[in-house]
């Protein structure tokens, strides 16, 4: 069974000090659904080690782009990239 479908989720917080972040995170549906995450509603974050706490906006949902590697110099071993697609 290959890995899960991934999405990006693009989210728009405002800090405390009324500054605005911008987040991109690489989820999958069970994120999507737990979080009950759809455009324009919003998500509780918590992620201190980037300064990122707070109920942020969902702004956009696109496909993003999962990859497995499966070997690497004649060895076997497991590596996943998850990256989000560009924009236009």
């Amino acid at each position: 069974m290959g890995p899960s479908a991934a999405f990006c989720i693009s989210m728009e917080l405002t800090r405390d000090d009324e500054s605005t972040c911008q987040v991109t995170l690489l989820r999958d549906q069970d994120w999507l659904d737990v979080q009950s995450a759809s455009v324009g509603e919003t998500v509780t974050m918590d992620l201190p080690e980037m300064s990122v706490c707070g109920d942020a906006i969902v702004v956009s949902i696109e496909p993003g782009n999962r990859k497995r590697l499966s070997q690497h110099n004649g060895e076997k071993t497991e590596a996943k990239t998850d990256e989000c697609r560009e924009a236009g």
